[in-house]
């Protein structure tokens, strides 16, 4: 990433919903599709029963908002519950920056980092290449697991 490119995170409120969900669909839209699984409804459905602003965070590159994250955080894990960057602004590292960014929180906390992504999305490369490990698998998704103990942040 060149340095004169500026990644920021911003905080999120109740009454973003609507632009996270907008954010989520335009990145998951062709992933879903592939496998048979999009559906608007059930994405908003999937969004707002996890959804809270205190553990979300905009994504912004160069001062736009380029997606969003979120963690909840536990005594022994963070697991991220959503990692989305919109089409136009993938492959840039910003999803890596994220993941740095959580790593290097996760290793001064000494806790494990777990996630999902859906089976046969483009994500699962990403994760692998990013220093997670595949646990297991579900009926559509994938669980990846990061451990600091070892680990490189930057992996």
């Amino acid at each position: 990433m060149n340095n004169a490119n500026k990644i920021e995170f911003n905080d999120v409120h109740d009454g973003d919903f609507e632009e996270l969900f907008q954010i989520r669909i335009s990145s998951m839209k062709d992933s879903l599709s592939a496998i048979g699984r999009f559906d608007p409804q059930r994405a908003r459905e999937r969004l707002k029963e996890s959804f809270r602003a205190n553990e979300t965070k905009f994504i912004l590159y160069n001062d736009e908002k380029a997606g969003f994250f979120a963690c909840t955080e536990n005594s022994d894990r963070i697991f991220i519950n959503h990692l989305y960057i919109i089409p136009g602004m993938q492959s840039l590292g910003i999803g890596k920056h994220v993941l740095n960014s959580i790593k290097g929180y996760a290793k001064v906390k000494n806790v494990k980092i777990t996630l999902l992504a859906l089976k046969k999305s483009k994500a699962n490369d990403f994760y692998k290449n990013n220093g997670f490990e595949w646990i297991y698998s579900q009926e559509w998704d994938n669980e990846y697991q990061w451990d600091p103990k070892g680990a490189n942040t930057n992996a």
